[in-house]
C-alpha cells in the first residue's frame, strides 16, 4: 500500500495523508498534481512525500490518528496520444468551432488546457474531448490529464 502526503495550497505548511488506489500506485510521484476528496469536498493538491512498503500498522504510527485514510481519486499524468482510446460517444459528436477555438486560445495563452482532461488507467478518455482534438491537431505527442481511479 502506498500513502502520499498532499499539500493543498502552496502557502500552506500542513500536509494531509491519503492512501493511493492500487490502479494509481504506479502513476504517483513527488510533485504530481492530484485530486482528492476531503471533509470539505473535492480538492486539488501536490504530492510532497510518498510512503510505501510499510505495513498499515506502522503507517498508522507514523501518520497518526487519521486512519482510515481517504484516498486520492486522480493523479496528473502525461498520456502518450497514441495510447488514448476515444469512446464511441465522443467519436459520434461534433464539437462546435467555438469550443475548439476556446481550447486553442487557452492553450496558447497558458500552455495548458483549462478544461479537465480525465482518462481512466487503461487509457479511455472520459472527459476533455475538445482538448484531445486540439492536441491531435497540433501533433502533440502527449496530453496531460488526470488519471482517475475506477
Amino acid at each position: 500500500m502506498k500513502y502520499v502526503a498532499i499539500k493543498h495550497k502552496p502557502e500552506h505548511t500542513n500536509v494531509w495523508w491519503f492512501s493511493v488506489p492500487e490502479e494509481l500506485e504506479d502513476k504517483v510521484y513527488i510533485g504530481a498534481d492530484v485530486l482528492c476528496i476531503t471533509r470539505k469536498g473535492k480538492a486539488s493538491g501536490k504530492i510532497m512525500y510518498i510512503m510505501e512498503g510499510i505495513p498499515q500498522k506502522e503507517a498508522e504510527k507514523i501518520i497518526g490518528k487519521h486512519f482510515p485514510l481517504k484516498s486520492i481519486m486522480a493523479v496528473s499524468v502525461d498520456f502518450p496520444m497514441e495510447e488514448i482510446h476515444i469512446p464511441m460517444n465522443f467519436l459520434n459528436e461534433c464539437p462546435t468551432s467555438e469550443k475548439i477555438a476556446k481550447r486553442v486560445t487557452e492553450f496558447y495563452a497558458t500552455g495548458r488546457f483549462d478544461t479537465p482532461v480525465i482518462i481512466s488507467p487503461d487509457g479511455n478518455l472520459r472527459d476533455g474531448y475538445t482538448a484531445y482534438l486540439v492536441a491531435k491537431m497540433f501533433d502533440h505527442d502527449v496530453l496531460r490529464g488526470f488519471c482517475v481511479a475506477d
